[in-house]
């Protein structure tokens, strides 16, 4: 309410009424000015009512008032009118963003993980997100974590897009371990396959196409038998991503292990091959867009 002491203005009012303006102190801020009341004098200036939508009437100073013409397109119109935020719109801004968009370069839900990082795993991470073609080939030594990097990217994934299909090729002595390291520090609940579980997902595959789940770890094994080979080469699932774990078993071409990867990889949306073996990466036929190492 205004004080008393507001008496009719004897000056020309600047805005007349079903303007918009803009508040000079919070530029975000755009009203127009109602029919009534009339702005009226205080303190040597005229003060207006100023609708900032329904139920939202505030009386503003006339110095603290701009006309507004609309947000203009132009970056550099933007930059000489002026037209600048205060924080709490750069902060509602920056809300908005992370909502309705995904950003490759941002982290997601990591502090849901009870897992102690490192920066080199990061960049592996991020490394992953930039590429393309979503595949990475990890040669660290043994002890740098690459089942924690897998988890990480697993992680980044999951929340920018639906994962429906994840697959994780270990020697047959790493299973258990795989399946306990992706639930104890990542909460994802892995489950171990057989041949027959395998073949199960297959005929699933068949009957419900891209709505088939699978959040599965089979044995290289396992997965390189020649009934399960053949059913898959048949059915030709499409992964979201598959990871294979001690990689340089796949690297000799005349095997039926790197067939056997090479079928996976080529159905597969992002592709994780990890190693603590060195690797000459010209005689490494499963393509991959990345090679990094952290030695």
């Amino acid at each position: 309410m205004l004080e008393e002491e507001l008496m009719d203005s004897p000056q020309m009012p600047r805005y007349r009424p079903g303007q918009q303006v803009r508040l000079c102190s919070r530029p975000e801020r755009v009203g127009s000015i109602p029919e009534t009341p009339p702005p009226r004098m205080h303190a040597g200036q005229l003060w207006y009512t100023v609708s900032f939508g329904p139920g939202r009437m505030e009386t503003q100073p006339e110095s603290d008032l701009d006309p507004y013409e609309g947000q203009s397109d132009s970056v550099a119109a933007i930059l000489q009118g002026g037209q600048f935020g205060g924080r709490e719109a750069f902060s509602k801004r920056v809300t908005h963003l992370k909502l309705s968009i995904s950003f490759r370069s941002q982290i997601y839900a990591l502090a849901a993980s009870r897992t102690k990082f490192y920066p080199y795993q990061f960049k592996l991470l991020l490394k992953f997100l930039d590429s393309r073609a979503h595949r990475l080939l990890i040669a660290d030594e043994v002890g740098l974590g690459k089942t924690i990097e897998t988890g990480l990217i697993l992680t980044g994934l999951r929340n920018r897009q639906p994962m429906k299909r994840i697959l994780i090729v270990p020697p047959s002595h790493l299973v258990t371990k795989w399946q306990d390291e992706m639930r104890r520090r990542f909460d994802l609940e892995f489950h171990i396959l057989d041949t027959r579980d395998a073949l199960d997902f297959l005929h699933r595959f068949e009957e419900e196409g891209d709505e088939t789940e699978l959040r599965g770890i089979l044995s290289l094994q396992s997965l390189r038998g020649k009934r399960l080979q053949e059913r898959w080469e048949e059915v030709s699932p499409s992964l979201d991503l598959v990871v294979f774990d001690e990689a340089g078993r796949l690297r000799n071409e005349e095997t039926r292990s790197h067939a056997t990867a090479k079928r996976l990889v080529e159905t597969a949306d992002g592709v994780l091959l990890l190693t603590a073996t060195p690797v000459q990466t010209g005689n490494c036929r499963i393509t991959c867009s990345c090679v990094v190492s952290q030695k």
